[in-house]
């Protein structure tokens, strides 16, 4: 039995867990780099320093959303060799158990009904970008006569009720992997002959992979969107590649790191604009001098990947410039309560408020009473809510992240160096400085995001690959 320290003692390590003894790994400890956990038990094994893996025979599994920090960490102490991806356990465990799906070869197909689409949701219905991309993408097949289906944990929000009979709800997020990946398959073979659209490169991938090695015409075609540039995204599309039909990035950066970087059959990389269903709303700018100007920023209220952390030195950079704003925050998460206090004890109410979750059908006039989006994040594909918002006519002053200046130029918004908050703050002053600015650049970010952004030609791109 292969034995394995999993690095990372979150909640993405007990799920590693849970995962790795499904598939008949002993995992004998985690590790972690936070000191105040070592010596601990976590799941019933014992949490070591990292400085200890040199005394322990066993293979390391990296389960963070630090993964890339952290395999230069090990690299550092020469444990680099020792790292196993999840990724390759995952396939490992597949090509190993392929006969206890020989089942599948004696489903019954029928080849004359119109395929369904299956989409991917692994992580739960968070409203996020991934679900908005999901429902957009899913609303317009069923507009033309299409059957969908929504896979997803049962560990967060609720299908909206348009997909509430749509919706599988499976155990991708709890103990039990592989009776999950078998539900999974099972729901997959229920509803072929189907087309799979996986979005996380997890379990639905997992599933449709094991599906397509036993009937190719049961899953018509497995297309993977990356939707950020994570490189464990690319390890696994990597890693499955003869299951996979296409890989689709949500922005050219990523479909160049998957052919140049990891070597992906470029024949199989595909690429569309990101598609946003956008209605028509009233909205007016701030262009008096004497109005504040209003920034917008969306997303889930945490450290990793989205950096809300750095809300509060930006509003505190916006303060000592003088500038007169009024920064809206739609979004909830673990540093909602932090950012809270902080504007309460500035006293900030005024001119910074926090809104909590916003239904996604509200979010169209959120968009049109801000003049600016802004997004800190450290790394993103290309942001659904920056789409959402220059649709709507806003002027998104960002980080450079993957995907921005696909549709940011100098005529449209401010792309700023990654984590340069200065450089953010500037930007925004300017445009506080010049109100006819901020006009003329959202109309053009409008016009520009409405174009690439249809809906229609989406889909009718994704039907191209069949």
């Amino acid at each position: 039995m292969r034995s394995v320290i999993i690095f990372g003692a979150g909640t993405g390590g007990k799920l590693a867990k849970w995962m790795l003894e499904d598939f008949g790994y002993r995992v004998i400890g985690f590790s972690d780099n936070n000191e105040s956990i070592w010596g601990s038990r976590l799941e019933e094994v014992p949490v070591i320093p990292p400085s200890e893996f040199a005394k322990w025979d066993a293979d390391i599994v990296i389960a963070s959303v630090w993964e890339e920090e952290i395999r230069h960490q090990l690299n550092e102490l020469g444990l680099g060799e020792r790292i196993v991806g999840k990724e390759e356990c995952m396939y490992e465990y597949m090509q190993q158990n392929l006969g206890k799906y020989a089942y599948i070869q004696q489903v019954c197909v029928d080849h004359g009904k119109a395929p369904t689409f299956l989409f991917g949701t692994d992580l739960g219905l968070y409203q996020g970008g991934v679900e908005s991309w999901t429902y957009t993408v899913a609303d317009e097949l069923k507009r033309q006569g299409y059957q969908v289906k929504i896979l997803t944990s049962d560990t967060s929000a609720p299908a909206p009720e348009r997909f509430e009979e749509d919706t599988c709800y499976l155990n991708m997020r709890r103990k039990g992997y592989c009776s999950g990946l078998k539900d999974t398959v099972d729901v997959i073979l229920e509803n072929s002959p189907c087309i799979v659209i996986d979005s996380w490169q997890s379990m639905t991938m997992h599933a449709a992979a094991i599906v397509k090695s036993h009937r190719e015409d049961a899953v018509l075609r497995l297309i993977e969107i990356v939707h950020n540039d994570l490189p464990r995204l690319f390890r696994c599309v990597k890693r499955f590649e003869a299951q996979i039909d296409y890989c689709m990035g949500v922005s050219r950066d990523i479909n160049r790191a998957l052919t140049e970087e990891y070597g992906i059959n470029c024949k199989k990389v595909r690429y569309k604009e990101s598609p946003i269903c956008f209605e028509q709303v009233d909205r007016m700018y701030s262009l008096d001098p004497e109005q504040c100007i209003r920034i917008g920023y969306a997303a889930r209220l945490v450290r990793s990947q989205k950096r809300a952390d750095l809300l509060i030195p930006l509003v505190e950079k916006l303060v000592q410039r003088g500038i007169h704003f009024r920064l809206q925050i739609a979004g909830s998460g673990a540093l909602s309560d932090s950012i809270e206090t902080y504007i309460a004890e500035h006293q900030l109410e005024d001119r910074v408020k926090l809104m909590g979750f916003l239904p996604r059908e509200q979010m169209k006039f959120f968009w049109s009473d801000q003049d600016i989006f802004i997004n800190v994040s450290e790394y993103e594909g290309a942001a659904i809510s920056m789409l959402e918002a220059m649709g709507y006519g806003c002027v998104p002053v960002v980080f450079e992240v993957s995907g921005c200046k696909e549709y940011i130029g100098v005529e449209n918004g401010y792309v700023c160096k990654n984590g340069d908050l200065d450089e953010m703050a500037d930007d925004i002053g300017i445009l506080a400085a010049d109100r006819d600015q901020i006009q003329l650049m959202g109309e053009r970010a409008k016009a520009s995001i409405r174009q690439k952004c249809d809906i229609e030609a989406y889909v009718n791109h994704l039907l191209n690959l069949l």
